[in-house]
């Protein structure tokens, strides 16, 4: 005859998982923030890569804030995610989300394609691989510029 699991064991396991999940979830998200937050005085837009695999070449030159979002003081985010291939060029740009929809995305795509990365690696050889980009639009009270700074 067979056994069933102790339902503490499968309880015990499925909550332990839980708990890891929510920290690394929570201290991804709390090391986004503080990264995407450091002290900036423009109009700009932030880029925070988040992956430990793919990393920037360079600083990412972040994407213009268009004018008609400035003049009405729209705020933003823009999920990307990006194929970097082995030479570090980003291959691919696709839009995971966006608030609002469709005001900032262009922008960010073109900046995007433009950016440069070290590929990740895999026994030693540069692999192509995805990296998820978060860019934070947000408009300066203290100054009225369209640039990204």
């Amino acid at each position: 005859m067979l056994k069933k699991p102790l339902p503490r064991v499968t309880r015990h396991l499925s909550g332990s998982i839980l708990v890891a999940a929510a920290l690394l979830v929570g201290t991804h998200s709390a090391w986004a923030a503080s990264a995407g937050s450091a002290g900036r005085d423009a109009t700009h837009a932030v880029a925070a890569p988040m992956t430990t695999q793919v990393t920037p070449a360079a600083a990412l030159t972040p994407p213009s804030y268009p004018a008609s979002a400035v003049a009405r003081r729209i705020s933003g985010m823009v999920v990307l995610e990006l194929l970097v291939g082995v030479d570090g060029d980003v291959k691919d740009v696709k839009v995971r989300s966006s608030k609002p929809p469709g005001v900032f995305d262009q922008v960010a795509i073109d900046a995007a394609s433009k950016w440069k990365f070290h590929a990740a690696t895999s026994h030693g050889k540069a692999v192509a691989g995805w990296v998820r980009v978060p860019l934070e639009f947000r408009p300066d009270s203290r100054k009225k510029s369209a640039t990204a700074g």
